[in-house]
């Protein structure tokens, strides 16, 4: 069927289909991406604070050793 489609009807198809995905698209999803990605630099951020810690507390116990 779309290879008897004219130039111009296959345009409008097409049209159409990025209409319909762009209705599709969920804004609540977007947010929800957009506060996931932020959750994920809070989470980054918290890990490199506890593994700097981590690395503090082993020089305190490695000198306590000595």
């Amino acid at each position: 069927m779309v290879d008897m489609m004219t130039p111009a009807e296959s345009l409008e198809l097409a049209e159409r289909f990025a209409w319909a995905a762009d209705q599709a698209w969920d804004p609540i999803s977007k947010s929800q991406l957009e506060a996931l990605d932020k959750s994920s630099s809070v989470l980054a951020k918290s890990a490199a604070v506890l593994n700097r810690s981590s690395q503090a507390l082993e020089i305190i116990e490695q000198r306590r050793k000595k």
